[in-house]
């Protein structure tokens, strides 16, 4: 991975851009400049073409694989995937290249403790080992220890050391910190319940005001609580892990200005609380409208309050032009593919919107911004069910990911494949032959022109246009983002 690359055929003088590749007896030399992680190259459409491209060169494929592209992207559900499939393939793989770098220094450890000596090179390494499970120890993760199975297996190893010294000199190769975290979240959500009903009892205790706007606030302190790494190679056990939680509930309440003397979340009631107001405010989203008076529902002695607030979002209502929104239904979706050429004679002033926010920033949002959200939603729903239609009725076609899900920074919000060709499609609602599209939107799509669909959603019809933007769509600036010194 360079950060700038030039070199010359028959000479002639080039220069890769940035997601460009060049193979120089195989070495593969791939442009990332301005990429800060591999994480950043996971979520570009770009990279994961490069690397799957590079790696059909490797293996001597004709074409690139789609698989590639989920190793690069999504590892622990392809290494799932190919351990259900791939057994005999595996084994034999393991025969070939022997064990891990981070294996084999565990291992070289256990035996220097343990007075063994341990070729850690050979083909049949496991055999030296007969007091260990081959298969068992094979779902180890010597790099990382994130997962149950590794866990256990060290606890498995130190009962077999005599000595506390002889323990903690292994352990201190072992980094547990990935279990760590993984256990102390598990732990997080499962006493989510209890953390909010200690909120509303103490909120509701004190009767203050001024505190009870915290009560959501504080629920999203909770929700982004993170582990701080501070147990390492040290093992733990369950009620460590609520510990720790409670003390960071009871610095999380400190912060806000609320003293509970006692944190025990596991005492604590799982007790819901609910909108006390239902015959007001009776949906989620209407609760929404409200922002940072939302509070006012789940407490006492606020109806008129809460009812004033109702009148004024009313009034707001009626002073606006609405937007309707079609409910998801479970209706059949009408569908059609429109190849690229028609798109030029039919789809005409295309807005590019270049105020392109960070993805998570909180900023504040209008009720308009939050319906064409809820449109953006329903119309998502309508394409995941007309592409699993589609994958059904015709076997061309196959359902991908709805990737927006779990990254909304991605440029696009499905893959799918069309003859097992892999194509990214990004869905808008458009009621007026124009829709909205954002810088980033646009980027993505500039570099994958060929395999970048949109998908337009009028009611229950989803029309997908091919490789839209080959058809150079007119579009122009809705806003602009302007910087400048203050003097």
């Amino acid at each position: 991975m360079v950060s700038q690359c030039e070199y010359s055929i028959k000479n002639q003088e080039y220069k890769l851009d940035n997601g460009e590749f060049v193979n120089v007896e195989n070495n593969y030399f791939l442009n990332v400049n301005g990429l800060s992680s591999i994480e950043e190259m996971k979520s570009s459409t770009t990279y994961c073409d490069a690397i799957a491209e590079i790696l059909g060169m490797v293996f001597k494929m004709e074409t690139k694989n789609e698989h590639f592209i989920h190793v690069f992207q999504g590892f622990d559900f392809t290494k799932k995937y190919i351990d259900e499939t791939r057994k005999d393939e595996i084994a034999e793989c393991f025969k070939l290249l022997g064990i891990s770098p981070a294996e084999k220094v565990f291992w070289q450890k256990y035996g220097e403790l343990n007075g063994l000596s341990l070729n850690v090179d050979a083909s049949d390494f496991y055999s030296q080992l007969p007091e260990f499970n081959e298969q068992e120890v094979k779902k180890v993760d010597f790099s990382n220890w994130h997962n149950k199975e590794s866990v256990d297996f060290i606890k498995k190893v130190l009962d077999k050391l005599e000595t506390t010294d002889q323990k903690n000199e292994l352990l201190r190769i072992v980094d547990l910190s990935a279990w760590h975290k993984n256990r102390f979240n598990s732990i997080k959500e499962k006493f989510m319940g209890r953390f909010v009903h200690k909120l509303w009892s103490v909120l509701n205790e004190e009767a203050n005001n001024d505190k009870r706007k915290l009560f959501f606030p504080i629920q999203d302190d909770y929700s982004n609580m993170e582990y701080d790494n501070k147990w390492g190679h040290e093992q733990k056990e369950d009620k460590d892990y609520l510990s720790s939680l409670n003390q960071k509930v009871k610095e999380i309440f400190y912060r806000k200005g609320i003293f509970v003397e006692n944190i025990s979340l596991e005492n604590e009631l799982a007790e819901e609380h609910g909108n006390l107001y239902s015959d007001l405010i009776q949906s989620i989203q209407d609760e929404k409208d409200l922002e940072d008076g939302r509070w006012l529902l789940y407490f006492e002695g606020n109806r008129e309050t809460v009812e004033v607030l109702k009148r004024h979002l009313e009034k707001n209502d009626n002073s606006n032009s609405t937007i309707e929104t079609a409910e998801s239904t479970e209706s059949e979706i009408d569908g059609e593919f429109v190849e690229s050429d028609i798109i030029i004679e039919t789809k005409k002033n295309y807005k590019n919107n270049c105020n392109n926010s960070q993805s998570g920033s909180k900023t504040h949002k209008t009720k308009a911004e939050r319906r064409n959200a809820k449109l953006g939603e329903e119309a998502e729903k309508k394409v995941d069910r007309y592409l699993r239609q589609l994958a059904q009725e015709d076997e061309r076609y196959k359902y991908g990911e709805w990737v927006s899900k779990r990254d909304d920074s991605a440029g696009y919000d499905f893959t799918y494949l069309v003859e097992e060709q892999r194509r990214l499609l990004e869905v808008k609602a458009s009621n007026n032959n124009s829709f909205i599209i954002s810088d980033n939107e646009y980027s993505v799509a500039k570099d994958n022109k060929d395999i970048y669909d949109i998908a337009i959603v009028e009611g229950n019809k989803v029309t997908i246009y091919k490789s839209f933007f080959k058809g150079k769509p007119h579009m122009k600036p809705k806003n602009f983002e302007v910087s400048f010194d203050l003097k």
